[in-house]
């Protein structure tokens, strides 16, 4: 494994994490997403803080209101997400998955993001169900999971944000049928997942991320799974 998918895999594992920790009290949510021919990025958001649009707010933030985005490939923080863009000393020092966690929960801002949006996280938090969270942050981890193990990036739908929304990720929606594609379908190539809990294969057949996991409950292992079913396909 290269340096570039060991951090790739850690950087996932500490984003999982954040996830695991607050998605399901306060609606921590995560948007892959690029900017052609520039990096791939994981943008943090609330779900319960949104805009009279509908949009969530600070997604992404470029104002630097709120320190919330980081490279998906390698340990920093974009110039316009936050003050410091890469300490050299400082990231050469890390040596385990802890330190890394710390690294990064000393410079994003989500705690204080997520306190100032106590009030709508109150509401929406008494009309989101347990088993939504779980399938969120199912869904996620597997996506993730593929993502490393085909070492390719993971992006939401219409995360490439200066193209334009291409005929696969339009086939995917008319597939998955999800509302606010944007927010609830993630893609790793030609592999859409749905964050109730779904994954779309090329061929346009649907695996149900829960009866995967009943035979085999590491993320890693649902992960490898779709994928030899994937190639399946393909023969």
């Amino acid at each position: 494994m290269s340096e570039i998918e060991e951090c790739r895999q850690a950087i996932c594992s500490v984003v999982c994490g954040l996830l695991v920790r607050c998605h399901r009290t306060h609606g921590l949510c995560v948007w892959p997403w690029t900017r052609r021919p520039g990096p791939t990025y994981f943008s943090f958001y609330c779900a319960a803080a949104r805009g009279d649009d509908g949009w969530p707010l600070f997604l992404p933030d470029f104002n630097g209101t709120y320190c919330l985005t980081i490279f998906q490939t390698h340990v920093g923080i974009p110039s316009w997400s936050g003050p410091e863009v890469y300490d050299r000393q400082s990231v050469e020092s890390i040596c385990n998955l802890e330190q890394l966690r710390r690294w990064y929960d000393q410079r994003l801002s989500i705690d204080a993001f997520l306190r100032d949006q106590a009030d709508a996280i109150s509401t929406w938090r008494t009309g989101y169900l347990n088993d939504e969270a779980e399938r969120y942050l199912l869904t996620f981890r597997v996506a993730a999971a593929t993502a490393a193990q085909l070492r390719q990036p993971l992006l939401a739908y219409d995360g490439d944000i200066d193209g334009s929304i291409s005929d696969e990720e339009v086939e995917l929606q008319r597939r998955l049928q999800t509302e606010r594609p944007h927010e609830r379908i993630l893609r790793v190539g030609k592999i859409g997942f749905s964050v109730d809990g779904r994954a779309c294969l090329p061929s346009g057949d649907l695996l149900y991320l829960r009866r995967l996991q009943r035979e085999e409950p590491r993320v890693e292992a649902i992960a490898a799974n779709i994928i030899r079913a994937t190639q399946v396909d393909r023969t």
